[in-house]
């Protein structure tokens, strides 16, 4: 996941929060918590990223099986302003910046789906039936990839790919027993 998604914030080795595709740490002015987007940030299939694309995010979290840790979070708004902020009132800002953190709510473009990935991380995922193609995202938040491309694919048992990595051809790991 992370290969393909960031979260907007990091934590570090004491849970502290820091920016990974927010300019800064979310700011309070009165009732009102913003977080303000890098500029130019483009998701792997070149689309802008901007506060809608956030807000997006958090609510595709929400709706995906996150909405307990994503309690604390309200709902959000783009500031008209500023495409790249978005508003959440009543927030705390520590909090947020947390909840921003998990892998759960990672940025992606409005446009992603499951059969399309559409996130900002160092590779561009193309899943299909039998296998999913990591190719290095030349758009990547924070630098692409250094391989040029990672391909996944299922086998139907170990024979096939223990011959491949004998041979070289191949790298092989698997799950379970």
């Amino acid at each position: 996941g992370s290969a393909v998604f960031d979260s907007v914030y990091g934590l570090d080795a004491t849970a502290g929060a820091y920016p990974i595709l927010a300019e800064s740490l979310p700011k309070k002015e009165g009732r009102t918590v913003g977080i303000v987007l890098r500029e130019g940030l483009r998701s792997s299939r070149g689309r802008p990223i901007d506060a809608t694309d956030l807000i997006a995010s958090i609510e595709r979290a929400r709706n995906s099986g996150a909405a307990a840790f994503l309690e604390d979070v309200p709902k959000g708004s783009v500031d008209r302003k500023s495409p790249r902020t978005a508003l959440f009132q009543n927030a705390d800002p520590s909090s947020l910046a947390r909840a921003l953190a998990s892998p759960l709510v990672a940025l992606v473009s409005k446009s992603s789906s499951a059969t399309r990935p559409d996130g900002t991380g160092a590779f561009r995922a193309e899943p299909s039936a039998d296998r999913l193609l990591l190719t290095r995202n030349r758009y990547a938040a924070r630098g692409p990839a250094l391989l040029d491309e990672i391909s996944i694919r299922r086998a139907t048992d170990l024979s096939e790919p223990l011959r491949d990595f004998e041979a070289k051809s191949a790298d092989i790991g698997w799950l379970g027993a």
